[in-house]
């Protein structure tokens, strides 16, 4: 059980029950076990937890089964303990998948609670805590998968040196002696074989690591958008936060994205003056010729909600400059006419850009 549990209920007014705890803790282990690698189970209980409307009902009643299952007293429409079960399975989620290589699922789930609130204009949350720690957990993530594994040991040990020495030395060995001699040698260059893969393995992934740096500070240091070649300085001003925070997800190799990428975002925009914007207005300023750069990630029905800005870019690129707000209004509840700081907006497009590609990697 996660040590934060209890206190979790409390930032919604509910006192917490050990035994009741441990019920609904066990629960969350159960969904662990049958449902943490579904991606779409996973978007779903980030509904939830954001207390939105429901998408994918067999994903939501698998979970209240479980519950159930557990405590057949279990209250269905406590909408508040439903948030704080949803949001600390994810927490697991996440945690459980932290050491694991290839944890899709446990990546989406941190992108998703982040992306699936848009700093400024989302209604704030009581569950800020969840938040952080989820927030905390992935950069820990974009840490661990970014640092040098560069080996230092010797593929050959130097032993086998002086083996081949005594070997070639002997005149006329016989079979058993022969057969003696060879044996460590051919273990060891069979050792050897095993350490040369994992340090080319380790070669590869610094490589990849130092050119998605390298990609990252040309582009800040150019001053330029990639995309539609032209500098900052000349873009319209609203429109530089959307299309900085594609192009730096665009240039990020390695998911979740670096800690560090939101301080490379606000470096570009500082260059710019970039002001506060409407969300309407930041979406109707990107060029015309660039929405089918940025609407190229198709957006499934299943993350649609959780992706807003991608989703505002997608329809206008379908519907017009004036044909597209009917739909995001019902599609989410955030407010078109509230200003945003232009370096959430930049962020807010990076990370669901990133979303956007871990779930269609993950769907493979």
């Amino acid at each position: 059980m996660h040590k934060d549990f209890g206190e979790w209920y409390r930032l919604v007014n509910l006192e917490p029950v050990d035994e009741t705890m441990r019920k609904r803790w066990a629960a969350i282990e159960d969904w662990q076990q049958s449902s943490a690698r579904n991606i779409d189970h996973v978007l779903e209980l980030v509904r939830m937890f954001r207390d939105r409307p429901v998408y994918d009902s067999d994903a939501r009643e698998s979970f209240l089964s479980l519950l159930l299952k557990h405590d057949a007293a279990f209250p269905k429409r406590n909408e508040l303990e439903l948030r704080v079960l949803a949001g600390a399975a994810l927490v697991q989620c996440i945690i459980l998948g932290k050491d694991e290589e290839n944890d899709t699922p446990g990546v989406i789930a941190a992108m998703a609670l982040a992306t699936s609130m848009l700093r400024g204009i989302s209604k704030p949350s009581r569950l800020r805590d969840i938040e952080n720690i989820a927030a905390t957990l992935q950069c820990e993530i974009a840490d661990d998968r970014r640092r040098r594994q560069r080996t230092e040991d010797a593929l050959i040990d130097p032993s086998v040196g002086k083996a081949i020495e005594q070997l070639t030395s002997t005149a006329t060995p016989d079979h058993n002696q022969l057969k003696n001699q060879l044996l460590p040698v051919f273990q060891e260059f069979l050792k050897a074989l095993e350490r040369a893969e994992v340090a080319l393995d380790a070669a590869d992934h610094d490589s990849r690591c130092a050119d998605e740096e390298c990609n990252m500070l040309w582009w800040l240091e150019g001053g330029c958008s990639r995309d539609l070649r032209t500098p900052w300085t000349e873009l319209s001003n609203s429109a530089v936060s959307i299309v900085a925070g594609k192009e730096l997800a665009d240039l990020t190799s390695q998911l979740p994205g670096p800690d560090q990428a939101e301080a490379l975002l606000h470096k570009v925009l500082s260059a710019t003056r970039c002001p506060e914007a409407t969300l309407e207005d930041a979406v109707n300023s990107v060029p015309r010729e660039w929405l089918p750069e940025a609407a190229d990630r198709e957006i499934s029905a299943a993350a649609s909600d959780l992706v807003p800005v991608c989703l505002a870019l997608s329809q206008r690129a379908a519907s017009g400059d004036s044909g597209w707000q009917t739909f995001f209004k019902e599609t989410t509840d955030l407010s078109l006419s509230q200003k945003i700081a232009p370096v959430v907006l930049a962020q807010q497009m990076y990370a669901e850009r990133l979303l956007l590609r871990a779930i269609s990697e993950g769907e493979d």
